[in-house]
């Protein structure tokens, strides 16, 4: 298993990054950055995690903070996941 961030998916980098922003105001997190990068579209975060299953990772969490963001969920399930059980 391994810790795999705190990933925000939509269709862009620009607009994921709002949504960060907006997401660290509200929990009051000034400067809050997602090290790993995980702010964009679906292939982009799967495209970050891929070389820690090429590894032998079969497992990835996430930090999920409140408020939930649904959407981020959703495409985790729906989009990233397919993606990397392809490998």
């Amino acid at each position: 298993t391994v810790q795999g961030g705190t990933p925000i998916i939509r269709d862009t980098v620009e607009e994921a990054r709002k949504v960060a922003a907006a997401w660290a105001e509200r929990n009051r997190l000034p400067g809050w950055d997602n090290s790993l990068d995980l702010q964009g579209p679906a292939e982009l975060v799967a495209e970050k995690w891929a070389p820690y299953l090429d590894l032998g990772f079969d497992h990835v969490y996430v930090d999920c903070p409140a408020p939930f963001d649904h959407e981020t969920l959703e495409r985790l399930a729906t989009e990233v996941k397919p993606m990397l059980e392809i490998r």
